[in-house]
Formats: structure tokens, sequence, C-alpha cells
């Protein structure tokens, strides 16, 4: 910045301060300006904190359905060996609750 910029940059500066009603102005405008940008970092910071809770929901998500999943592959695998190892459809159903619907899809699948 050269001093010719400077020096008006103090003198407008001068002219404001002295002037009562353009200092009000000017406080006024900041203070809006200020405000929103204030308003604008809360929105910011808002759809942040949202969008870190949907990821997170997210993430809980999926690790219920992947425990659901093991526990239905580990609950599927038992029921193949124990058809594999001859016991009857109702007794499978009987000791692991599954239908005999879902033992009889299996069943097709060995």
């Amino acid at each position: 910045m050269s001093d010719a910029n400077l020096q008006d940059a103090f003198q407008d500066w001068e002219k404001l301060s002295s002037d009562k009603d353009k200092w009000y102005e000017y406080e006024s405008r900041l203070k809006v300006v200020l405000d929103d940008l204030a308003a604008q970092r809360e929105a910011e910071l808002r759809a942040q904190e949202a969008l870190e809770k949907g990821l997170e929901e997210g993430r809980e998500k999926g690790r219920i359905e992947g425990r659901e999943e093991g526990r239905e592959e580990g609950r599927n695998s038992i029921v193949k060996q124990m058809l594999q190892k001859g016991v009857s459809d109702e007794t499978v159903a009987d000791l692991t609750g599954v239908p005999l619907e879902e033992i009889e899809a299996i069943k097709r699948q060995l």
C-alpha cells in the first residue's frame, strides 16, 4: 500500500470518527455484517453436526445389521450341520427355533 493510500485511509477514518451519525451508521453496518457471519458459521456448524450424527446413526445401523446377519449365518450353519448329521427337520426346528420352511430351503441348498 502506498503512503498516499494510507494517508487517504487515515483521513477517511478521522472524518468518520468525528461525525457521530456516520460513526453510528458504520457501527450498525458492522454489527449487521458480523451478525450475518455468525449466523452463517452457526448454520455451518449445525450442518456439520447433523452430518456427523447421520453418519454415526448409519454406522450403528450397519453394526446392528451386521450382527443380525452374523447370527443368521451362524444359525444356518448349525442347521446345515444338524441336517448333514441326519437330524430330522422337526427336531432341528424345535432345537434352533428356525421355521420348517427355512429348514427346507436350507436343505435344498445342501
